[in-house]
Parts: C-alpha cells; sequence; structure tokens
C-alpha cells in the first residue's frame, strides 16, 4: 500500500524533530547547551537575495553577545568579558539583541512543548485543557520569557505552565502519589519566608511544599533550585499561586553595605506584606555555614584559611550585624499575629510538631495522608521523601548547604517500577491528596 505524499513528509519532519532533539540532548550532557534547547540564531538575516557583507570577527562578537545575554536571562554568573561584552553595547544594540533572542526562544519553547507531549509530559486534564507533568528524576524547563514575569504578560502559549504538577518522590512506595502544584492565579496571599542565608531556608520551603502540595515562591531566581523541581523560584512573588515567598532581605547583594535606615526598606517587608514565617538559626552556626556557601558553593566547603585571620574578622564582624537587624527588623515592624516565627533547632528535634504550627498560622488545613506516609516512610528508613532528607538535593538536615550527603537518594529507597507506571497510576488520585 502506497504513503501518501502528506503521511510521508510529516513522517519525515517528525524524523528529523527527533534527531534534531536528540543532537540537542547530548549537547546538554557536554554542556554546551542549557538543557533541551535549540542552537540559538546568531546571525542576523540578511536581505533577500543580497550576501552578509559583515566580518567573521563581527559576526564572532555577535555570537559570544547572544551567549552572554543568554547566560544572563537564565542566571548564570558572566565572566569579565561577557559583562564587557554586553556593556559595549548601544541601547538600541542591545534592545535588538533581546527582540532577536526572543524570538528565537519563542520558537525552541514551541518546539520543546511538542517534545513535552510526544513524551507523555503533556497530559489531558480533569475538566479540560492541558497540565505539565513533571517527575523527580524528569523536571521540566520552565521558560526564561517567563521569569519573574508578571501574569497577566504571560503569552497564551505559555498559560499551560498554570498546570504543571511535580512528583518529587517517585522512588518511594509511600509518597510517589503526592503531587506539588500551583494554586490558581491570586488565590493565595503573599507572605515571606524570611532568613539570614545557611538558616534552612531552602529546607522549610521543601517542608512546606510536602506538607501543603503547594509550590514557594521566591524573591529571587535560582535556576539551580529550578531546575531541581521548585518551580515557584520562576515566578514573579506576588503572583498568589505560591504559598510563600524565600528572603533573605538586605543580608546579601549590594544593600549590606547600606546605612541601617537605608538598609531596612530592602528587608521586602513591604512586598510582602509585613508577614511570613519566620526561620531563626544560632547565629554561630548560621555564620559558619554561611562562610563555607560563600566560598565553596552549594557543592563544596571553605579551606581553613577562610575561617582565620582578618578576612574572618571582617566577615564576622559584618554578618553578624546583619543577623542582629535583620531579624530585629521582622519583630519589630510588624504584627505578633502577623509572622510565625520557628527554630532551625526545634525543626530538626521535632519538624512534625514545628510544620503543625506553620501550617495552623498559613491557615491551611493538616493533611493526615500526606503525614501518615511520612510516618511510614521514616519508619522503613526511606528517607527520600522524608523532611530529613532532600530527593533531589541528598543531603540530610544540616548538610544540604554544604554538599554532605549528595547523590544517595536513589540508592536509599530504590524502586524499579519506571516512571511510565507511576505517571499511569498518579492520575487516579486527586491532584494534591
Amino acid at each position: 500500500m502506497t504513503t501518501a505524499p502528506s503521511e510521508a513528509v510529516e513522517g519525515q519532519a517528525w524524523a528529523w524533530l527527533r534527531a534534531l532533539l536528540w543532537l540537542c540532548h547530548l549537547c546538554r550532557m557536554s554542556g554546551q547547551l542549557t538543557p533541551l534547547t535549540l542552537p540559538p540564531t546568531n546571525q542576523r538575516p540578511s536581505p533577500q537575495g543580497s550576501p552578509d557583507t559583515r566580518s567573521a570577527k563581527t559576526q564572532l562578537v555577535e555570537s559570544q553577545q547572544v551567549v552572554a545575554l543568554n547566560a544572563l536571562q537564565f542566571g548564570y554568573k558572566l565572566t569579565q568579558a561577557q559583562k564587557k561584552l554586553l556593556q559595549d553595547l548601544t541601547p538600541k544594540a542591545r534592545r535588538e539583541l533581546e527582540e532577536r533572542t526572543a524570538k528565537t526562544r519563542i520558537a525552541q519553547d514551541r518546539v520543546y512543548l511538542t517534545h513535552l507531549r510526544h513524551k507523555h509530559q503533556i497530559v489531558p486534564r480533569r475538566g479540560g485543557g492541558e497540565e505539565i507533568v513533571s517527575l523527580a528524576n524528569r523536571t521540566i524547563r520552565f521558560p526564561v520569557l517567563l521569569k519573574k514575569a508578571p501574569l497577566e504578560l504571560w503569552p497564551e502559549q505559555y498559560r499551560v505552565y498554570y498546570n504543571l504538577t511535580h512528583y518529587p518522590w517517585v522512588k518511594s512506595k509511600d509518597c510517589e502519589r503526592f503531587s506539588t502544584t500551583f494554586t490558581p492565579p491570586g488565590t493565595l496571599p503573599t507572605r515571606g519566608l524570611a532568613s539570614f542565608p545557611s538558616s534552612g531556608n531552602t529546607w522549610v520551603r521543601y517542608l512546606i511544599e510536602g506538607a501543603t502540595g503547594i509550590f514557594t515562591g521566591s524573591m529571587y531566581d535560582d535556576t539551580s533550585l529550578m531546575m531541581k523541581g521548585m518551580y515557584g523560584e520562576w515566578l514573579v512573588y506576588n503572583s498568589g499561586m505560591t504559598v510563600v515567598q524565600k528572603s533573605h532581605g538586605f543580608t546579601t547583594g549590594e544593600a549590606m553595605t547600606l546605612d541601617r535606615d537605608i538598609r531596612t526598606g530592602h528587608n521586602h517587608l513591604q512586598e510582602l506584606g509585613y508577614q511570613g514565617v519566620v526561620v531563626i538559626r544560632n547565629p554561630f552556626k548560621a555564620l559558619i555555614s554561611h562562610r563555607h556557601l560563600d566560598v565553596g558553593g552549594h557543592t563544596g566547603f571553605a579551606p581553613k584559611a577562610h575561617f582565620l585571620g582578618q578576612g574572618w574578622v571582617e566577615f564576622v564582624t559584618l554578618k553578624i550585624r546583619l543577623w542582629r537587624d535583620f531579624y530585629e527588623d521582622w519583630v519589630r515592624k510588624t504584627q505578633p499575629n502577623d509572622i510565625c516565627v520557628t527554630h532551625y533547632e526545634l525543626l530538626r528535634e521535632d519538624p512534625v510538631r514545628e510544620m503543625r504550627g506553620i501550617l495552623k498560622y498559613l491557615k491551611i488545613p493538616e493533611d493526615k495522608a500526606r503525614e501518615a506516609a511520612y510516618s511510614t516512610a521514616r519508619t522503613n528508613m526511606q528517607n527520600t521523601c522524608t523532611i530529613h532528607r532532600l530527593p533531589h538535593f541528598g543531603g540530610s538536615v544540616g548538610m544540604a548547604h554544604r554538599g554532605q550527603g549528595r547523590g544517595n537518594a536513589h540508592r536509599i529507597c530504590p524502586s524499579s517500577r519506571q516512571p511510565a507506571e507511576i505517571r499511569a497510576e498518579v492520575q487516579h488520585h486527586p491532584r494534591r491528596t
């Protein structure tokens, strides 16, 4: 039987698309591209019939400018050379480059959504429409054009990201059916999750997401957290779709060096409505952990030399003053009933008790099924879904910020079940059990 020409062309197009996506995947594994993106169009289109007369050097510079702009928009740290490339652009050239890059990225995102449908990670939603399914071992890429963008500016093709369901614990039989989602836009008040750096903020976010089934947000845009399933990181803080918003206030960035009176305005109190969960950790431990984070990053340690000498003295002198001022603002400039103070040490001692207090403050009912699953998993030592171990970050409490214990999640709680089986099963459960 002869295949119709249109069917043959369509089949050939799908074959080329699959080959191109596989090539992008290989490039991603080698660190050359961001996850599952098509190579950017670096050259300006020439007028029809006229050759591109630009020199090879000009084309190379423009190509490097595109790479630098992509890195900046994705939140990666720029090299000095990349910063200079962008600084050398005139306002008009910068605007044209951004417009060209945006058009290319929209086309790439359209292909990426088609790719997700082909992988069955975009599926029909109950009641109509579609939803995106994300798994701990198969996360999705949030479009960079949506990063901190007001919801009313989201193009129509991106509205499917409203209906994103993430299953963080697919390797635990006790917890695999539990998911995390966004609430409809504007349904939740804007509240903070405020802490000094290295005081357990990301860990508490993870606990809240596990206990409520609702994503948490942030005043920042940490790409590494977003790629590990904390998709609220990408949303604007006042979207009303996330339950709390991470904030370190003036304790990081340029605001650290401002005068005390001016610095208060950078504590995010006004943006967060003077309300939220405040996490406090022993400052001695917090400063040591913060030093490791500043020098070694999320995956390393600071050498011993960084805890000696004048540099260490200056670090402690500045940071302990910021620690005091930060919490003083949150306690004195808010009403007692508008904040919920919790201590890192008490969370380690009895996480269930402390989480009940946080849920009561957030006016979110306790989910007995989630609590029971946690208790069962803890008893069975399957810590990939429990409060004491982060499946994405690997380390146990107190180590997550310094890289200890990474890579153990899959070994601790192995599962012979495949993601396809889990996807088929989870559709029989409510979205937030």
